[in-house]
Parts: C-alpha cells; structure tokens; sequence
C-alpha cells in the first residue's frame, strides 16, 4: 500500500482533461478533444493545432517545455520564474503551515490526486499518516476515517482526526503512547483501535475516558482483572475484539461497567459462573455473536440480566424476560 506523502515533481500546468482524461498543458489544448479553449484569449479552436485562430498565439509542446520556444517569450518567462522561484516558496510554505493553510488551496500531484480520491471511494488506504495536508483535505470528504491498513500515525495528523465527530477506525497501529491516547480519548465519534500489547493500567484509564458512543478494542486476546476494572469506567458502549475466553475474574469487573452495552464479538467459552456474574451488569444489551448455540445452563444463568442478551445469527438471536424470539 502507498503512502499519503508520496513527493513527485509535476509542473504547475499539468491538467487531466475532463472529457477524456488525457493529461495537457494549459496552455496547450488536448489533442484528443474536438473542440479546445485558448488559455489566453478563451477562444475554440479544432484538431492537434497548437496555435488559436483568434489570437495566434504560440502554445507550448509537450516534450520539454522549458526548452521550447524563444526565451524572451512572455508566456515563457513566466513559467521559468513560476517553476524556479515562486512554486518551491508556496510548497515550502503549504508544508509550513499545513495545520493553517485553506485545504482548497492545497496543490496535490496528479498521482497523490488520484490516491487521495481513491481513499474518498474506500478502494485504498495508506499504510502510514504522516502528511497534514492529505489528512486536512479527507476529513471533510471521507463519511467514515477509515484507515485501518495505517501502522503509524503522526501526532499532528492525529489532533485533526480526533476533532472530527466520524468514526475512526485505526485498527493496524503498531504502537500508540500515552500521550496519543489522551488525544484519542477527545474523540467523540466511534473510535475503532487496537491497544499495545500488553494493555498496562494507564493505557486502559485514558481510554476509558473516551466519550464517544461506541469503544472497540481490536485484536484484545488477553486481559487482566486490574485493566478490565479500568475499562469498566467507560460510559459508551464497549466492544472487546479477539478475546476468546471470558474468565469469572474479569467478569467480575466488566459488570461495573457504567455505559449500555457490551459487546462480546470473538468470546466462544463462557462458563456458567462467568455467565452468572456478567448478568449482574446494569446495562441494557449483552452481545455474545461467537456462541451460537448457548446451552440451557448458560441461557438460565443469563436469563438474570435485565436488559437483552443476543447470540449468533446461525443459532438464531435470543431476547430474554418475556419478548420472545428475534430472527436475523
């Protein structure tokens, strides 16, 4: 997978016509087109001619157009000094003040164009967030920040990611300090992320401060009475990812929890007591999407629970005290 900053000089008057997607020069027409506009004048003009009968003005070739034409020409001049002094200033100052900078203004090459749009579409991700002005230009156009193939994160394109109130989904980070996690705690949409490995105290406590309306902890195969006890905090929903086991212990602390739901994805043994405990949370749904098929002493021991307990679609989801059966 590619990257966000993928740096490639491009000339400032390279353009994709719209019509047939053939990249051309403004000043030149595109000859696959029937009809073109003069740059200068705005008149049409037909075929591969590149010069306008209304003004006849001489229009740059493609090969090199530095090279082209006499070095006095007006149109000429100006592209040398725009090439060598005024577009390295505004690339310098875009980087610059990135966090800043209005994102229409910000000049992307045809290639990082074509990425960034794709990324719009969900049909790539980057692998690694790095580049500010990439991130400023998605937040706004993407329905939903999924970057779940992103190993890495810069803290600068983080605090622009919390402030959105989408989703987030960064799922593939390799590691995340303290201090990240205090900044994706501020984010008030879903946030989807995988936790360093082992989960510590601290990690669990800021992330138990995340306000948003779902937490989903991926890839969590192990977890600790005392972690468990810190993530029971959370007030929004809580969904814990990749543990297969649900011990009596942490059962034991996951029925504090103070938000409406819990949620159970990839737990496949619940014991009986385990069950027993868990039914005394105060929440209002109980998500077990592994089991499908709960045996008579695990359903009695949850039909404790107050609120709603569902199980796997292929066993069919179970409502208990009183409301029946709920088919998929």
């Amino acid at each position: 997978m590619a990257s966000l900053n993928q740096p490639e000089e491009e000339s400032p008057l390279v353009r994709v016509c719209e019509s047939c997607g053939e990249r051309y020069f403004v000043s030149e027409g595109c000859p696959n087109c029937v009809e073109q506009k003069c740059s200068s004048c705005g008149g049409s003009y037909k075929g591969q001619s590149h010069s306008c009968p209304v003004c006849t003005g001489r229009h740059y070739q493609r090969d090199d157009p530095d090279d082209q034409g006499d070095p006095n020409d007006v149109p000429h001049l100006q592209y040398r000094i725009y090439r060598r002094w005024v577009q390295p200033s505004r690339r310098l100052l875009e980087h610059r003040f990135a966090a800043y900078w209005p994102t229409s203004l910000f000049e992307f090459s045809p290639v990082q164009r074509t990425f960034l749009e794709d990324c719009i579409e969900g049909t790539r991700s980057p692998t690694s967030l790095s580049d500010l002005r990439a991130i400023r230009w998605l937040i706004p156009r993407m329905e939903k920040l999924d970057f779940q193939n992103a190993k890495s994160v810069e803290r600068k394109c983080l605090r622009h990611l919390v402030k959105s109130n989408k989703d987030l989904v960064l799922t593939s980070l390799d590691f995340f300090d303290l201090e990240d996690t205090r900044l994706l705690a501020k984010h008030r949409g879903k946030l989807y992320v995988r936790p360093p490995t082992p989960l510590t105290e601290e990690i669990a406590k800021e992330l138990a401060r995340h306000r948003g309306k779902l937490l989903s902890l991926r890839k969590l195969i192990w977890l600790e009475p005392a972690v468990a006890s810190r993530l029971a905090m959370h007030r929004g929903e809580l969904q814990i990812h990749g543990l297969h086991t649900l011990s009596l212990a942490v059962a034991e602390q996951l029925k504090c929890h103070r938000g409406t739901c819990l949620r159970f994805p990839s737990v496949t043994r619940l014991s009986v007591s385990a069950a027993a405990e868990i039914a005394q949370y105060v929440g209002e749904k109980l998500y077990f999407s592994a089991i499908d098929f709960p045996s008579p002493e695990l359903q009695k021991a949850l039909d404790k629970f107050r609120g709603t307990v569902k199980f796997g679609k292929f066993g069919g989801r179970r409502l208990f005290r009183g409301l029946g059966y709920e088919g998929d």
